[in-house]
């Protein structure tokens, strides 16, 4: 149960962006805020908002001409992330997460082949130590739950029929923020995100990736919200 204080929920990864948004939904009198750093954002609605909608397909069609180099870059990633490149993991974790976690928690250097390689391709040349690459791993493997339990959200959410991405995606009333990373895997176009809350936050790093949470930029939104 939540606290009945205020909270500020902070997301990092696909499943914990549905989680974090799910609790702005359900407990929106307990979440004062929601910050992501992976501007997953819907097209915009034609019910809602028909002249946004008009506005952002005729952008998209001709977004060489309107979208800055940086969201076009965004963009191009992407659709390299909605091509299915990258992301053989989803596919894996999100049909069988069991069968994964038995090869995860068989052998610690698979456990590192695995998770080493999304820290590799989805930051931008990140000088990753060797400490911190063994913090990572031992996270998972020293874990009680076990070093495979973590794959387990993935098939929960893709196979939620009340609570879908597009439900999630929705409106909620806590102000948002939103901080855009090169090589994220799918940052899509500011002018989408109003569709999701009241945003009073939009920023960018030129560096972090997928892994951009690192970098401290969080004092900025509290204060703002």
């Amino acid at each position: 149960m939540l606290s009945p204080g205020k909270i500020f929920s902070f997301e990092m990864s696909l499943a914990i962006l549905m989680t974090h948004r799910a609790l702005g939904h359900l407990y929106p009198k307990h979440v004062k805020a929601l910050h992501t750093n992976w501007p997953y954002a819907p097209f915009p609605s034609f019910t809602a908002s028909p002249i946004l909608a008009a506005t952002s397909l005729f952008k998209h069609a001709l977004g060489s001409y309107f979208y800055t180099p940086r969201e076009a870059a965004d963009l191009a990633h992407a659709q390299r992330t909605a091509k299915g490149l990258d992301t053989g993991y989803l596919a894996l974790l999100s049909t069988k997460p069991t069968t994964v976690a038995f090869s995860l928690q068989d052998s610690p250097i698979g456990l590192l082949a695995f998770i080493y390689e999304k820290l590799d391709i989805w930051t931008d040349d990140y000088p990753w130590t060797d400490d911190e690459i063994l913090t990572w791993i031992s996270i998972y493997w020293f874990s009680d739950a076990g070093a495979g339990a973590a794959g387990n959200i993935y098939k929960e959410s893709k196979n939620d029929k009340v609570w879908t991405t597009k439900r999630l995606q929705g409106w909620v009333n806590q102000p948002l923020g939103f901080r855009y990373f090169p090589k994220e895997l799918a940052s899509l176009p500011k002018g989408w995100l109003s569709g999701m809350g009241r945003v009073v936050l939009i920023g960018e790093s030129e560096k972090g990736g997928h892994f951009g949470a690192w970098v401290g930029f969080f004092f900025q939104f509290i204060l703002t919200a």
